[in-house]
């Protein structure tokens, strides 16, 4: 479908803009040729509190904040004079700020009825209240809509100010389906989209029947997978799905993860095209860490599983999501929904919404969803340390923050706060002129993997990708996350990959992955590593990725492990599940010399995880989905990981800043820093105290300090 120009016969007044990621001077948004740091407030519009949001709004102007985010409108919910006045009101606030539209693309009840089989479907029948993204009649009236009010903002005096926009669908605005665990879209809309779908995928109904073990189906028959098919799994394999009894299920799945794509990327470029690609276009989408956390099903049916086809766009440029719900208390890591690092990797900027729940929030109301309220902070000290740790772990991984208050309800209210983010702005120029921090360990997920699980993915995805982050934030050093499609662009400073959920591997990541080793890197391989392809299981590939003869156990145990020369049992889950394996060196002593082991299960004894030398480099295997830090940390010593902390904890390397956030204690705690290189000068930013020296052992790479619990500690660093 194509959209009117909109007219012009001279430059256009409003701002030309785009991003800074990645390598290249990141991270920032650029206005009219002058890059600005990627620091913004956002306010939720939809509480009838705005002045509590201009309060805060006023607060960020002054202390010098260049962007706010405010949400917009389609016809279906307001008039073009209701939307002018909204913008009216917030620019008032900060007439010299940018600012960025979150817009809502549902339509209005109205319409939802006049169009039933446009609706989201459950599998009983159900019709929710959301459209469905397949529905080609709503893409169709909802871009027309968005480029209408594209154009009344760009005709008006605020149109100089305007930057781009995010629109906005489904759970939260957040483009997952709404109630992940039950099992949808069986609309109208949806049926016809998965048999185009279908039919660009296989070309002709003979190949789908080939795919799919099936001679009594045709392209123009298919029906949605049950619920039944949907969860099947493959008898004796546990939680994975026969590749060819149980492709219509990795099929759908697939299907509607690429269909949100399409929508988020049809109106990005409406976007593009109302304003001459002159605008910014972003999206909330990609929570493959997160997400799962929400019920067995939650990732499965998310739809946000094709960030990888989102990122090789170049009609969007920002990707936003919060940070995780997951330990982001005081003392803890304060980590990231989703892959970060792939996000810079292919020019994007990456916005992490900062919504903590600060000492100055107020309770939210019975009944409201109130994400994050038990872990809110008491004193403007935790909520400075908290904010300080999560934008060091945004920058590091070259995203930019917005300060978003969720509920209206004044958690960002603090005039010393907004002073204190000068800081945060000179992090940021730090970044712009030092060479930017690329990971020496890297996690590598892969989104095309969860699809040969069934839609039950607990306990295993839990493990594979949400609570290795546990793990991964207490090594001592920074680590990248990244797509599996990106493998064979990953930076070369990496020393460690960790290979989250590679259940499908093709033979050129095999091949990459075997000579990055032979040349002195070290590769850990996880769990069912390559055992499953477009046509059959092969439970030998374990043993032949590994070198090491990898075997299934007759009798699964829990995943109690306890690490080689230590005494405690590292509970990683209560739970066996098949197929579960151990790696069996009672045959072959000569090769096990060659090997170190890393783990053992508690119950039984058998080896759990060992590394082994190969060429220059190490090949590691751990049949569980995860490993205890002690054993990470010793794959980080053994592929040469710097690590810059000598305590658990978060780290975080922003341009000349050294970065760590200190677990909860009743006491101070000394602590031993580390950066590479000869160390001239340590200064300690935050917590400042006057006339404190930061003593620097040999006057070499390391200096020591004491932090109180909880405390966030930032370095400047300068170095010979």
């Amino acid at each position: 479908m194509s959209f009117a120009d909109h007219s012009i016969v001279q430059t256009p007044a409003w701002p030309e803009c785009s991003i800074l990621s990645g390598s290249d001077g990141a991270p920032a948004i650029v206005v009219n040729g002058q890059p600005l740091p990627p620091i913004l407030f956002a306010g939720n519009n939809q509480f009838n509190r705005d002045e509590v949001l201009l309060e805060q709004l006023r607060l960020a102007a002054q202390a010098g904040t260049p962007f706010f985010v405010i949400e917009y409108s389609l016809e279906w919910s307001r008039s073009d004079e209701e939307v002018l006045e909204l913008i009216s009101k917030f620019r008032a606030a900060h007439p010299k700020g940018y600012f960025f539209l979150r817009i809502w693309m549902n339509p209005n009840r109205e319409w939802l009825n006049q169009n039933p089989d446009e609706r989201i479907q459950k599998s009983d029948g159900t019709i929710t209240n959301f459209v469905a993204p397949a529905s080609q009649k709503w893409l169709a009236e909802a871009g027309e809509q968005l480029r209408k009010r594209i154009e009344l903002l760009l005709d008006s005096p605020h149109g100089e100010y305007f930057i781009g926009a995010a629109p906005m669908h489904l759970n939260t605005a957040e483009w997952f389906y709404p109630e992940a665990n039950d099992f949808m879209d069986y609309s109208p809309a949806n049926l016809q989209g998965f048999r185009v779908w279908l039919k660009d995928k296989y070309g002709d109904t003979i190949t789908l029947q080939q795919a799919w073990g099936d001679d009594s189906i045709s392209l123009n028959t298919v029906e949605i997978p049950t619920p039944e098919q949907r969860t099947a799994t493959a008898p004796g394999m546990g939680l994975f799905r026969d590749p060819v009894l149980h492709r219509p299920a990795m099929d759908l799945q697939q299907y509607q993860s690429e269909k949100i794509v399409d929508a988020i990327l049809y109106f990005a470029r409406v976007i593009k095209d109302t304003t001459h690609r002159r605008a910014l276009a972003g999206s909330f989408y990609g929570y493959l860490m997160e997400i799962n956390n929400n019920g067995p099903r939650a990732l499965a049916h998310s739809g946000h599983l094709a960030l990888g086809k989102l990122l090789e766009s170049p009609d969007i440029d920002i990707l936003m999501a919060p940070y995780s719900y997951f330990q982001r208390s005081l003392g803890e890591p304060g980590n990231l929904h989703l892959p970060a690092d792939s996000v810079a990797l292919h020019g994007k900027l990456l916005i992490v919404e900062e919504d903590t729940f600060t000492h100055m929030a107020m309770e939210p109301a019975e009944g409201l969803i109130a994400p994050g309220w038990r872990e809110r902070t008491h004193s403007a000290n935790e909520t400075l340390a908290i904010a300080q740790r999560n934008v060091a772990n945004f920058l590091m991984h070259g995203a930019g923050v917005w300060f978003f208050d969720l509920l209206s309800d004044g958690r960002w209210n603090d005039p010393d706060f907004w002073q204190k983010t000068s800081l945060f702005h000179d992090m940021v120029y730090s970044l712009w002129n030092s060479p930017y921090y690329t990971p020496e360990i890297v996690f590598v997920m892969d989104e095309l993997s969860v699809h040969t699980l069934g839609a039950n993915t607990y306990p295993l995805l839990n493990n594979s990708l949400s609570h290795w982050r546990a793990e991964l934030s207490r090594v001592g050093a920074p680590v990248g996350y990244y797509l599996q499609s990106d493998l064979m662009r990953l930076p070369s400073s990496t020393r460690l990959i960790i290979l989250a959920n590679a259940y499908k591997l093709s033979n050129e990541e095999t091949q990459w992955l075997d000579a990055y080793v032979e040349a002195g890197g070290v590769v850990l391989y996880t769990h069912a590593a390559g055992m499953i392809n477009d046509s059959q299981f092969n439970t030998t590939q374990m043993t032949e990725l590994s070198g090491m003869p990898v075997l299934q156990m007759k009798n699964p145990v829990p995943v109690h492990l306890q690490v080689e020369g230590e005494d405690v049992v590292h509970n990683i889950d209560n739970n066996s599940w098949e197929p579960g394996f151990y790696i069996d060196l009672s045959e072959n002593l000569q090769e096990s010399s060659n090997i170190e082991i890393l783990c053992r299960y508690a119950e039984n004894d058998e080896i759990s995880a060992a590394v082994r030398a190969h060429g220059e480099g190490r090949i590691a295997y751990t049949a569980t989905p995860r490993l205890p830090v002690s054993a990470l940390q010793r794959l980080c010593d053994l592929a040469g990981v710097h690590r810059f902390r000598d305590t658990p904890g978060m780290v975080g390397i922003v341009g000349a800043y050294l970065i760590v956030h200190m677990e909860i204690s009743d006491v101070p705690q000394p602590i031993r820093l580390s950066m590479p290189g000869i160390l001239r000068d340590v200064h300690r930013v935050a917590p400042s105290v006057e006339g404190m020296e930061i003593e620097i052992i040999n006057g070499i790479t390391t200096w020591s300090d004491t932090l109180l619990g909880g405390a966030t500690g930032i370095y400047q660093v300068k170095h010979d």
